[in-house]
């Protein structure tokens, strides 16, 4: 599929081009969640009243994008009920899918353990959309799935990330920042916290998320965060991995325009710098981080 025009119309995603770059078998989608409010119902705290995007509507998408692989995020509006999150993988199979969920501190062992059988293969810490910023905790969840060789997930501010370089290098697991670090636009490379993640990237300790461009930028063709994404696969393009965010919750509730997921991947290329860091970033390292 090569810059084919009147393709498939994708909901949350603009227009109907496929991607203009050849996509390599076992390409992955690292970052993109599920919401089913008629079979799973959101926590009752949640106010946004996200609209379902569910498994068969993602299905779409992959088809548009030609991408073969997923990692489903357990969403803020289901708070640590991952019901609908593990009933996704379960219908899309462990094969081509993996998740990464959100717990309770509370959680036995043997829980955790069920949920890597299941495919599940980190934990998210979203500090960003509301979570208690409880570093203890996350130290304490930390050793006990590093066994596992699940990572973290951190969406989290940057000023947040800028102060918690030693914390993060110490964590007996590998760590990920969602969506360039949620790195501001009008910082961009000279923010603190791109130093704190390039480090940790150089460390082999971290990886990045080049997703989200649409997330802190403030130019119409997103080239301020492409810049920051161009910059991270310099310092080290085989910790860098990429995601649509799809159903682009942020966009629905700030009542942004959708994104077009595959101007998202085209402009991935960009970034890449390279057919063989495109290769990385889609097939590779994702593979690695996640165990496909």
């Amino acid at each position: 599929m090569t810059g084919i025009e009147n393709g498939i119309q994708v909901p949350y995603c603009t227009g109907r081009n496929y991607p203009k770059y050849t996509i390599p078998d076992y390409a992955c989608d690292s970052h993109h969640h599920i919401y089913d409010p008629v079979r799973f119902p959101y926590q009752p705290t949640d106010v946004r009243n996200q609209p379902p995007a569910t498994v068969e509507c993602y299905w779409m998408l992959q088809k548009k994008l030609g991408t073969t692989r997923n990692v489903i995020v357990q969403p803020s509006a289901y708070g640590t009920d991952n019901q609908c999150t593990l009933d996704a993988l379960k219908t899309m199979g462990k094969e081509n899918t993996r998740a990464i969920v959100v717990v309770d501190p509370t959680i036995s062992d043997a829980e955790l353990q069920e949920l890597d059988k299941q495919g599940v293969r980190g934990l998210r810490i979203n500090i960003s959309c509301g979570a208690a910023d409880d570093f203890a905790m996350v130290e304490a969840l930390a050793k006990r799935i590093a066994p596992m060789n699940w990572c973290i997930c951190f969406w989290m501010g940057a000023d947040i990330t800028a102060q918690k370089e030693e914390f993060l290098a110490n964590l007996p697991c590998q760590i990920v920042f969602d969506h360039r670090g949620h790195i501001p636009a009008f910082d961009g490379i000279n923010h603190p916290a791109f130093g704190v993640i390039c480090r940790l990237m150089q460390k082999n300790k971290a990886w990045v998320k080049l997703s989200g461009l649409y997330m802190d930028s403030k130019t119409t063709n997103y080239q301020d965060t492409v810049l920051v994404g161009k910059e991270y696969v310099k310092v080290n393009p085989d910790r860098c991995l990429w995601g649509t965010d799809w159903p682009h919750p942020r966009c629905y509730t700030n009542l942004q325009p959708m994104p077009n997921d595959s101007d998202m991947l085209d402009l991935l290329m960009e970034q890449a710098g390279s057919k063989v860091n495109f290769n990385k970033i889609l097939v590779d390292n994702p593979a690695q981080l996640f165990g496909f």
